[in-house]
């Protein structure tokens, strides 16, 4: 099975279908993620938030 992942958006739908997405601890992980992508165009989060963030990224992946 082939997939094209062109943004975040991809990654959910394919994660949905093949993990399922009951777990909340996923739910709150994704979102993390997802602040993180909006996060890098934007700038807003402070440089702390960040490295907190990204060390939950880290149990996602």
């Amino acid at each position: 099975m082939t997939h094209c992942l062109r943004d975040l958006g991809s990654v959910l739908r394919l994660w949905v279908r093949v993990v399922g997405f009951g777990n909340p601890e996923l739910r709150r992980l994704f979102s993390v993620a997802s602040t993180l992508h909006q996060n890098f165009y934007e700038n807003w989060l402070s440089g702390d938030v960040v490295k907190d963030y990204a060390e939950d990224v880290k149990q996602l992946i």
